[in-house]
This record gives C-alpha cells, sequence and structure tokens, in this order.
C-alpha cells in the first residue's frame, strides 16, 4: 500500500464543477477550511469527489508545499495496516528486513487524508486516536517516540455519528477529527450541475483522445437529467467516456448513451424504461415535457433544452398527437 503521491487539482476541475447552490456551499466551505490548520471530516455518497476536495483544501492551505498522503484505511489487514501507516523497526516481524517509515513520517508537515475511515478497526481507532492527541508515535516494534505535524483530512461514505452510537466508532476520535465537516450532496441532489459535468468529461475526452466532439444532444441531456446516479460523478464521467467512444457522429445522441449503456444493471427509480426502444424512451421523454407544460409546446421546448423547431420534428416523426 503506497502513499498516493500529491496532484494539483483546483477548485473547478473533475468533481468540483457545478454552480449548484449546494457545490456554491460547498466551495465556499473549501475556501474557508483551508484557511485554518484544524481536522477535517468530509462525508457523501461513493463518487461524490470526496478526495479531490481534500486534495483542494491541501492545495490551497499553508501546507501546500509538504506532502498529500492518502491512505485508504479499509484496503488491508489490521496488522499490515498498522505497520504501513506507523511504519516498523527491523525485526519487528518475520518480514521486516529492514527498518521503514510509515504513511504519517512520509505526511510529516503536510496532510494525512484517511480514506474511508469509518472502517478501521477499534484498534487503531485507538491508536489514531493517541497520534491525533499527541502528534506523536512509536514505530511497530520501535522504542523511539517520533513527533510529526500532520494535518488530518478523513472522508467516509458512512454514517459515522450512527456509528458512534452504536458503539462501533470512538466518540473522542469522532470529535477529533471532525473540527470541521463537508458534506458533499449526491449528484441528484445538484439541481443544473449534470448538463455541466457531461460537457466537462466531453472537453475531457476530447483533449485526451485529441477527438472534436462537440456537444451532447439535448435530448441525451434530458436523457442523462433522468438518471438517479446512485454512482454519482463517477458514473457520469464513465458513462460520458463510453459515450463519446460509441459516437458515429460530432454528437453524442441518446442513441449512444443507451448504447452505452448496455450491459449495465438497471438503475433503480430511474425515469426512463431501459426496457423500452430507444424510440419509446424519447417520446415517453417529450409527452411528459408536453403533460408538464399543459401543451405549451414553447415551454416544453425549454424544459427538454431544445429549440421550438426542433420539438415540432419531434413531435411530427413520433406521431404525437396535438393537445
Amino acid at each position: 500500500m503506497t502513499p498516493s503521491p500529491s496532484q494539483s487539482p483546483t477548485l473547478t476541475t473533475d468533481f468540483l464543477v457545478g454552480q449548484s447552490s449546494a457545490m456554491q456551499k460547498v466551495l465556499e466551505s473549501i475556501k474557508l477550511y483551508a484557511q485554518t490548520d484544524d481536522n477535517i471530516l468530509i462525508t457523501g455518497e461513493t463518487g461524490t469527489g470526496k478526495r479531490l476536495v481534500a486534495q483542494c483544501i491541501h492545495n490551497l492551505s499553508r501546507r501546500c508545499a509538504k506532502p498529500f498522503v492518502t491512505i485508504p484505511c479499509p484496503a488491508v489487514a489490521e496488522s499490515v495496516f498498522e505497520a504501513e501507516l506507523l511504519g516498523y523497526e527491523k525485526g519487528a516481524f518475520t518480514d521486516a528486513k529492514e527498518s521503514k517509515a510509515g504513511h504519517l513520517e512520509t505526511a510529516d508537515g503536510g496532510v494525512a487524508f484517511l480514506d474511508e475511515i469509518g472502517e478501521i478497526s477499534p484498534r487503531i481507532q485507538s491508536k489514531l486516536l493517541d497520534v491525533t492527541e499527541e502528534k506523536a508515535f512509536y514505530r511497530v516494534g520501535g522504542r523511539r517516540r517520533i513527533s510529526v505535524d500532520v494535518r488530518f483530512i478523513s472522508a467516509t461514505n458512512i454514517n459515522l455519528e450512527a456509528a458512534v452510537q452504536a458503539g462501533r466508532f470512538r466518540s473522542d476520535l469522532y470529535y477529533r477529527l471532525n473540527s470541521y465537516h463537508i458534506h458533499l450532496p449526491p449528484l441528484r441532489e445538484r439541481d443544473g450541475d449534470i448538463a455541466l459535468l457531461a460537457h466537462h468529461f466531453l472537453e475531457q475526452f476530447n483533449t485526451r483522445y485529441q477527438k472534436q466532439i462537440k456537444e451532447i444532444d439535448p435530448l441525451a441531456i434530458a436523457f442523462l437529467e433522468q438518471q438517479q446516479w446512485p454512482g454519482n460523478v463517477r458514473e457520469l464521467g464513465n458513462l460520458i467516456l463510453r459515450a463519446a467512444t460509441v459516437a458515429s457522429s460530432d454528437r453524442i445522441m441518446i442513441d449512444d448513451l443507451y448504447l452505452a449503456l448496455e450491459g449495465d444493471r438497471p438503475q433503480q427509480n430511474s425515469k426512463l424504461d431501459r426496457g423500452l426502444s430507444l424510440r419509446e424512451n424519447e417520446l415517453s421523454l417529450i409527452k411528459r415535457a408536453l403533460q408538464l407544460a399543459n401543451g405549451n409546446k414553447a415551454e416544453a421546448a425549454r424544459m427538454l433544452g431544445i429549440d421550438r423547431a426542433t420539438l415540432y420534428r419531434k413531435i411530427k416523426s413520433l406521431g404525437i398527437k396535438n393537445s
């Protein structure tokens, strides 16, 4: 388990693209908390961008020139994790042929990012509590007390408060790590951000693979906005990557998305039925927009993100009766 090297993300890359009020609140918190030096807890569902937020805080802080070390908490067995976290001395265990510094020493002066902190065992919780209180520890098998200057940024996709109440997570460690709290909203609650993110990922695809896919069809955007995104921004990014790969023109169409989704498990609570044909899904989208707009085609076109001429063509080609 090797510490991840520091990268250089900014406030407007990847997962942090967004103009919704929920994401604006997150960005404000990042800027504010970056100016402090206390520990931060970041919560949110899988795929919401917790690691990137942690890196952004680090990059904006006084510690930006120092290491940012990612420590994936549930990745290995407890004994291995302890040795990787604290380091070990030669002879501490069978395979300890030489002394080795742990993640905390590597992060000295910078940030230790504890990814999925809710997964660590009670014994490791106790060890970590000592480090957060004393800013010092002993390597496994060591007798020399090692002091470190580390800021802890932790992330979890579970409810740590509930874990504390259930006795699965130490309350004293929870409060040590939770000086400040940032909650990342799921993509389904980020009103208006899906189209922005989709186009952002398309730009990334074009740059990475030197392609010239110019846009995403408005009906394809409407399709994306109807999804629930259990995998959040990461899932959206992967879908745009696949759709751009299979696109046969300079525009991602709804059929490209549908093709890219083949083989994926159905998304629960999707307002579109993947058992339907493309024509049937398109028909369903337009009929719903017309219903919500009380038959006002200009309003329905606005809701779908297309111009009236396109809507009229679709109505005619799909055989939708005037209402």
